[in-house]
């Protein structure tokens, strides 16, 4: 194992990342309701049943400054750590050629790209599930106990980043079962699987109480997204992956196609239930050394691969910057950023008017917008039959069309909000004038 690719790959990996900080600051593009979401249930649980990671890593940023790009300053700056820390796991497996290839592969690929422009549960757990991967190998080398505390203590912070890293503990099972090398001793997988269980018991509990653990995703990252994730999100390099899996020979890439296949297999196959959040990111750490390790001595073939992925890593981010209306506007990670601000905006107009103090939204999209983007405005935004809405006063109740309120004879329809771009575009929402005895 050297050193010498770290140079040249770090300057990479900063230069992409420095461009994609200083687009954050140019697009003026809105919080998603993801992030607003994880940002209301910060600092103290995060959001009951959820991962909790990435509301406090969002929270933390959010110190700094309260506009939407401090909550999306961690996505660019959290795929810049993955790479490299993958980059160190190829130097060890495959030399530091392919290290180099590898950090600047992850780094361009079409769906860190767009998973760069926000903080998702994948982009969180991506650097810690790395992490994981790299000390678990270096666990099997080594047998030292505090490789087996420091792989558990970042598989369990990469599981409250997202649920998907929980497949690292089978993967690393099935490696086992396959190859002899690939087992730690008993005391080692104790300890491990100790400060994991120290590390994720809190939330467990916590989501025991309050109702149980959630695995669905909103988002572009949610339902089909996260089929289009694994099967395009590497774009030209899922191809080398594929030919590598069908003459497996090497058993390093036997065994990181264990801790690949299976993860990609369940978030494919569980895009119908919109479930599939962080599962391309737990995947793709594991497929692209192997992709790139075999395009070692192809080097048309990489070089095309590398240049596409490129280009896409250059437009995905150019794209929110240049949209206005039309085409552009409709690409699932431009619209699901676009008018989230002026539909609350509106709204919380529309409240102030009517001094209305309290707003009750049947969107958990559009409540998480309001908290977030009305944060000073001194309106409470509760959900429908929550505690906390006022019996003896009104409310905004908000909504979608179609959809028929209580009490239809003591309502009054105030307004309809039918934008014709962004994220509510599909979703035009009512609001109406409503006792909030009716909603209780």
């Amino acid at each position: 194992m050297t050193r010498g690719w770290l140079v040249p790959a770090t300057a990479a990996v900063v230069a992409v990342t420095l461009c994609r900080v200083a687009l954050l600051w140019l697009d003026g593009a809105d919080a998603t309701a993801a992030e607003a979401r994880a940002w209301a249930g910060a600092p103290w649980l995060g959001q009951l049943g959820a991962p909790p990671l990435t509301g406090w890593v969002i929270w933390l940023f959010a110190q700094f400054g309260d506009g939407p790009v401090w909550l999306r300053l961690p996505g660019p700056l959290l795929h810049a750590a993955a790479a490299l820390i993958l980059g160190g796991i190829a130097d060890r497996l495959f030399g530091a050629r392919v290290a180099a290839l590898v950090a600047v592969g992850w780094i361009t690929l079409p769906a860190v790209a767009i998973a760069a422009l926000g903080t998702g549960p994948g982009t969180v757990m991506a650097p810690l599930l790395a992490a994981a991967l790299a000390l678990y190998m270096k666990l099997l080398d080594e047998y030292r106990a505090w490789v087996a505390a420091a792989t558990g203590l970042f598989l369990g912070l990469a599981c409250l980043a997202s649920y998907w890293a929980i497949l690292f503990l089978a993967s690393a099972v099935l490696a086992g079962r396959v190859f002899s090398e690939a087992r730690p001793s008993r005391s080692q997988a104790v300890l491990l699987m100790a400060v994991w269980g120290a590390v994720m018991t809190p939330h467990l509990v916590v989501g025991a109480v309050e109702g149980g653990l959630s695995w669905a995703v909103s988002g572009p990252w949610g339902g089909w997204g996260a089929f289009l994730a694994v099967v395009l999100g590497a774009g030209p390099l899922a191809v080398p992956l594929v030919l590598a899996a069908e003459r497996p020979g090497n058993p390093v890439v036997q065994f990181l196609l264990i801790f690949f296949g299976p993860v990609a297999a369940l978030t494919a196959l569980s895009a119908p239930l919109g479930i599939g959040g962080g599962g391309w990111a737990a995947a793709w750490l594991a497929g692209l050394p192997v992709a790139l390790a075999w395009l070692r001595g192809k080097r048309r073939w990489r070089r095309i691969c590398l240049a596409v992925n490129a280009l896409v890593c250059l437009a995905v981010p150019l794209a929110p910057v240049v949209a206005e209306r039309g085409l552009l506007q409709t690409l699932p990670w431009v619209e699901t950023r676009a008018g989230r601000g002026e539909m609350s905006a509106t709204v919380l107009d529309i409240a102030a008017d009517l001094k209305i103090r309290a707003v009750v939204a049947a969107d958990p999209e559009l409540r998480a917008d309001l908290s977030y983007f009305g944060r000073g405005r001194g309106v409470a935004v509760h959900a429908p039959g929550a505690s906390g809405v006022p019996e003896a006063r009104d409310v905004l109740l908000i909504l979608r069309l179609g959809v028929v309120p209580p009490c239809p004879t003591e309502v009054m329809e105030v307004a309809e909000i039918a934008p014709d771009h962004g994220a509510y575009r599909r979703w035009p929402q009512v609001l109406h004038l409503v006792p909030g005895s009716c909603l209780r």
